[in-house]
C-alpha cells in the first residue's frame, strides 16, 4: 500500500465513522436560521418555542433544535429540525423562550427573542388583565385557555402590566426580552442535561477505544526513514 492509498483509506475511514453517529439528514427538515420559519411554519396564531438544543455525530456534527409549536386552536406539536452550527450556538440560553410569533396570517411575524405566549397577552380574546390584592395587575387566561399556562411552560411565571408593557417596548425596537429567561430554562434544563450525558458517551467511551484500535492496528509506514535509506 502506498503513501497516498493509505491516506485515502484514513479519510475514508474518517468519514464513514463520522457519518455513521450522525442522525439521518434526509428525514430532517434543514432550517439554516430565522428566515427560513415563515415560509416553513404555517398557521396561526402560532408561536414557536425552543425546547432543546441536540449536537450529534461524532466527528462530523449535526446541529439540532426540538421545538414546540403552540397553536391557539389545535393541539400543540413538537417537531425537530437541523439548524447551522452558528445559528445553534447563538440560542444557547434561550431555551423555553419563543424564537418566533404569528398572530394573523395576514399580519407580518415576529422573530425578537421573548417569553413564550407573549403572542396572546394584551388580547381579550384569551384572557384579561386582574388586580391581585396586592394592587398588581397580572394576566390571567380565560377558563377556556387555562391550559396554556402549561402548553407555554410558564412554570411560576404570572405576567404582570409591568412585564407585558417591556415586552411591548423590546418588540417594537426588535430588541430580545430575557429578564424572565431563568424561569422558562428551569423548565427545560433537565432535557438539556440528558443531552449531554449522551454525547459524553462518545467522548469517553467511544473515541478513547476508536483510539487505541488505531494506535494497536494500524502503524503509518516510516516514510521518512525509508526515503532516507533510499538516499544513502
Amino acid at each position: 500500500m502506498n503513501k497516498i492509498s493509505f491516506y485515502v483509506f484514513l479519510i475514508l475511514v474518517y468519514l464513514g465513522i463520522s457519518k455513521s453517529f450522525s442522525p439521518t439528514e434526509t428525514e430532517t427538515p434543514f432550517l439554516i436560521n430565522k428566515n427560513a420559519y415563515d415560509n416553513y411554519f404555517q398557521g396561526a396564531p402560532l408561536t414557536v418555542i425552543l425546547t432543546d438544543s441536540i449536537s450529534s455525530g461524532f466527528l462530523i456534527k449535526t446541529y439540532l433544535h426540538k421545538y414546540k409549536l403552540v397553536y391557539a386552536f389545535r393541539p400543540p406539536q413538537e417537531i425537530m429540525v437541523r439548524v447551522s452550527k452558528k445559528y445553534w450556538e447563538q440560542n444557547l440560553n434561550n431555551h423555553g423562550l419563543s424564537l418566533f410569533r404569528r398572530k394573523d396570517n395576514s399580519l407580518k411575524p415576529s422573530f425578537t427573542v421573548v417569553p413564550p405566549g407573549t403572542l396572546f397577552l394584551g388580547d381579550p380574546s384569551y384572557g384579561s388583565w386582574v388586580t391581585t390584592d396586592y394592587g398588581e395587575k397580572v394576566w390571567e387566561f380565560h377558563r377556556t385557555y387555562k391550559n396554556f399556562k402549561d402548553m407555554l411552560g410558564w412554570v411560576k411565571f404570572i405576567p404582570s402590566f409591568g412585564t407585558y408593557q417591556k415586552i411591548k417596548s423590546h418588540l417594537a425596537n426588535q430588541i430580545p426580552y430575557k429578564d424572565e429567561n431563568a424561569v422558562f430554562f428551569s423548565y427545560y434544563k433537565h432535557k438539556k442535561e440528558g443531552t449531554g450525558k449522551v454525547s459524553n458517551l462518545w467522548l469517553n467511551e467511544i473515541k478513547p477505544a476508536l483510539e487505541t484500535y488505531f494506535r494497536l492496528f494500524i502503524t503509518v509506514p516510516p516514510w521518512k526513514k525509508k526515503k532516507e535509506n533510499q538516499s544513502e
